[in-house]
């Protein structure tokens, strides 16, 4: 006994489906109405890819109307949307982690939509609505808002519960060669610069060198000025302009008694605090954190300020903080855009010793210009 993914657009109530069943909606949300089906069935899968679980799963996107199988053998309604196109190239990207991943993601992938020629899609349809609100605000910065990516989450229970129940995303049965970053090798690897036109990537890629020669045209993309960000937050962005000002980032609600992620604690910020002073002088820290009570007791210096404020849109906090003068950033994919798109002729930036521990990611190349490890 066999199942089979098929998400699509399902025949009215009382009309027979293409395994010849009436079909009747189990599930509808608002908005979006979906239809599911957990149903063992004897009908013979394909030959390829092999089904690993006894179950249909049937859902039904009305925004999309797609009947679409994961062994792409049963197609029905009109032409497939550009996301799911089996005929024409494209580079796609499995969004990963949060909005600092995406960045590095999106990198990447304009690099090798303009060197190939092709479209660039962003695939995030296994985040659940807590996750996919973290991330989507990708949508409105200058290049995506101007199309230079295709971000989507369509299918997104059919996808998730294809992942939870295979351990592979919809992609992966797609047939496109696949190009995936080793879970314990994060080095700038130079095969993903020389990737097909028409192939699936997985991987972090957070290092500037997959970059290096697009970061004009990346800063534009990415710039944050005239959206908006701003906005109640006013006086906190004009003290951030002054000279002198260092913003300084704190990660540790996911970070905290983590092995793989736990890296910078107090020494390590009172080293670069005390780095700072003594290379620029005058200077005054503004501490951006997701535990500002923690930092609040941690950091106590005169010149040191704990951001207690925060909004919901990562955005925001990331365009803070790329207005200070010149930065202290945690191993965090967040705070190193923060200090990249911040970029001024006299910043400087530290960062810590050591990215992860147990995965390589050689710190040397997380550096841009004129970034130095903390002593």
């Amino acid at each position: 006994m066999c199942g089979e993914l098929i998400l699509g657009r399902v025949p009215p109530p009382g009309e027979p489906g293409e395994c010849g069943e009436n079909v009747q909606p189990k599930k509808r949300l608002s908005g979006t109405s979906w239809y599911s089906s957990f149903a063992p069935h004897s009908q013979a899968a394909p030959a390829v890819p092999p089904y690993p679980s006894t179950f249909d799963l049937r859902l039904l996107d009305s925004d999309t109307s797609w009947i679409y199988s994961s062994a792409f053998h049963s197609l029905a309604g009109p032409a497939l949307p550009p996301f799911l196109s089996i005929q024409n190239p494209m580079i796609r990207i499995v969004m990963l982690g949060r909005l600092g991943n995406n960045l590095f993601q999106y990198a990447l992938g304009r690099v090798l939509s303009e060197k190939l020629g092709v479209p660039l899609v962003m695939d995030g349809s296994w985040f659940n609505a807590a996750g996919w609100s973290q991330v989507n605000c990708l949508k409105q910065l200058p290049g995506p808002a101007a199309g230079k990516v295709e971000i989507v989450r369509r299918c997104s229970l059919a996808a998730r519960s294809l992942l939870k129940a295979t351990g592979k995303h919809y992609w992966e049965y797609r047939g496109v060669p696949i190009l995936r970053e080793s879970e314990q090798d994060h080095s700038f690897d130079s095969k993903f610069l020389k990737a097909p036109d028409d192939c699936l990537l997985f991987g972090y890629f957070q290092t500037p060198l997959y970059f290096r020669d697009f970061e004009k045209p990346l800063r534009k993309e990415l710039c944050m000025e005239g959206l908006g960000l701003e906005r109640g937050r006013e006086a906190l962005a004009a003290r951030l302009r002054e000279p002198g000002t260092v913003a300084v980032h704190v990660r540790r609600t996911d970070y905290t008694g983590n092995p793989t992620l736990d890296l910078c604690g107090p020494s390590y910020y009172q080293k670069a605090m005390r780095q700072m002073r003594d290379t620029l002088g005058g200077t005054h820290f503004f501490v951006f954190s997701d535990d500002p009570q923690w930092c609040a007791q941690e950091f106590n210096d005169a010149d040191a300020e704990i951001v207690l404020e925060h909004d919901p849109s990562p955005l925001v906090d990331l365009h803070l903080m790329s207005l200070a003068q010149h930065h202290i950033i945690a191993n965090s994919s967040y705070s190193w855009w923060a200090a990249w798109l911040g970029e001024k002729p006299e910043q400087r930036v530290i960062l810590p010793q050591q990215w992860f521990h147990g995965i390589k990611a050689p710190i040397e190349e997380k550096k841009s210009s004129n970034w130095q490890v903390a002593n």
